[in-house]
């Protein structure tokens, strides 16, 4: 009997080990509804304001964890038009944006050290999980990046060279260095 059930247990143990090479587990699988969203709302928040005055509610990522992580994990009733993501990176760098677990499309803004816009991506495609071709940006030279939901009208709206500004700094964390912030 015990033998017997030493060898079923071996089977179960060979086939999750098989399932988990055959069905990779994405980051936010398994956790808790609304983690990923929790996690985003702890991140310091301050508001940008476009050249046509639109102000946008942003989160803002500056850890090596968060610029990773993205809006990754994070659902499209739970992101709203008016809301983005900056990505808070300490030197101009080649920057390349790809979207894994991600559950709706995006606009990407890259942005030079004064926030004016350098390069524009829109509509890139969202990809839940992480199987299969997923969708990247080019490789962009940037300081800074702007997420925004792609079914907005914003990014739409906006061109290179335009010039984006902090109406209100972001609060908590590290304080951003640009000249816009001074």
């Amino acid at each position: 009997m015990g033998s017997v059930i030493a060898q079923l247990t071996l089977k179960l143990i060979k086939y999750l080990v098989l399932a988990l090479f055959l069905f990779p587990i994405s980051p936010t699988y398994g956790q808790p509804p609304g983690l990923a969203i929790t996690q985003l709302q702890k991140l310091p928040q301050g508001v940008i304001q476009l050249p046509s005055g639109k102000k946008l509610d942003t989160y803002v990522a500056s850890t090596p964890s968060q610029l990773t992580k993205g809006l990754s994990g994070v659902k499209s009733s739970q992101f709203a038009s008016h809301q983005a993501l900056f990505f808070n990176y300490q030197s101009v760098a080649i920057r390349r944006f790809w979207m894994p677990d991600t559950y709706f499309d995006l606009d990407i803004l890259f942005l030079d050290k004064n926030l004016k816009i350098v390069e524009l991506v829109l509509g890139l495609k969202h990809h839940p999980g992480r199987k299969g071709e997923i969708p990247t940006t080019g490789k962009i030279t940037s300081r800074y990046a702007l997420e925004l939901r792609a079914d907005s009208t914003i990014g739409k709206k906006l061109v290179v060279g335009d010039q984006l500004k902090w109406i209100l700094p972001p609060s908590g964390g590290k304080e951003l260095k640009t000249r816009s912030l001074e």
